[in-house]
């Protein structure tokens, strides 16, 4: 069909099909991958920013619990403190009781059949 004013035949309008078939499939081809491309971009950037933040997050998680645990240690040191002076406490009056019990000539033991006047009166 060199003239355009002759009229078509049947066959070149086929022609013409085909030819329009084969630049549409090159096109949508390119569009394709054009497409696949973007895509395959964006998701990559989008990985990257969402490891950078998860990496951020678990810094913060790790700083939290380090603080948390320093602050238990220092309660656990205040209570490991407070429970050795009561127990110091508690061995000075064991102490001063053992002494009292040395003056009073008197087995524990017998304290429960005791007379309380009779403790006051030193016999028993």
């Amino acid at each position: 069909m060199a003239d355009n004013t002759q009229t078509a035949t049947k066959q070149d309008v086929l022609d013409a099909t085909e030819v329009l078939r084969g630049e549409m499939a090159t096109s949508t081809n390119a569009l394709r991958e054009e497409i696949a491309g973007e895509i395959t971009a964006a998701t990559s950037a989008l990985r990257e920013e969402l490891t950078e933040v998860i990496g951020d997050s678990e810094t913060k998680l790790l700083r939290a619990f380090y603080s948390f645990a320093e602050s238990n240690q220092t309660r656990f040191g205040q209570v490991e403190a407070n429970t050795n002076a009561v127990i110091a406490r508690l061995a000075t009056l064991e102490s001063r009781v053992i002494e009292l019990e040395k003056r009073l000539n008197m087995p524990p033991a017998a304290w429960g059949r005791a007379d309380p006047s009779a403790l006051r009166s030193g016999v028993v």
